[in-house]
């Protein structure tokens, strides 16, 4: 019997930024913790991406936390719009259900810290508004 595969937790959205953090590594292909033809592979499929940054002063190129979090949202976003037919955000249960039916995985954003929020919990609601659960 096949079950499908619901992972709590990957880093890739940060890690497919490339090292200028303008631009993002493919989504489809890559040597990270997944990519979607690696998932492909899988019967069925949703991903919960974490967004994840740090108020350390290790950042790369001493951007700040909030600007590494709005290049990552960016990243990952543009990608699932690139590869719609591979894979659609899911913003509750209900689209995970249809993206399975429809033969497509899932991507489902989580936060990892609130360094690039400024931890500032009056934006989680805009953060719900744009699909992170």
């Amino acid at each position: 019997m096949k079950f499908p595969v619901f992972d709590l937790h990957c880093d890739t959205a940060f890690a497919i930024l490339n090292s200028d953090f303008d631009d993002t590594v493919s989504l489809r292909k890559n040597p990270y913790h997944i990519d979607l033809e690696r998932a492909g592979e899988l019967p069925g499929y949703a991903q919960c991406f974490a967004c994840f940054t740090s108020d350390s002063e290790t950042l790369p190129l001493k951007l700040s936390p909030e600007a590494i979090f709005t290049r990552e949202l960016a990243g990952i976003l543009g990608q699932i719009r690139k590869n719609y037919e591979i894979i659609s955000q899911a913003f509750n249960a209900e689209d995970v259900e249809s993206n399975l039916s429809a033969g497509r995985m899932s991507g489902i954003l989580t936060l990892e810290g609130t360094a690039g929020i400024g931890f500032d919990p009056e934006l989680l609601q805009a953060l719900y508004e744009h699909g992170f659960r």
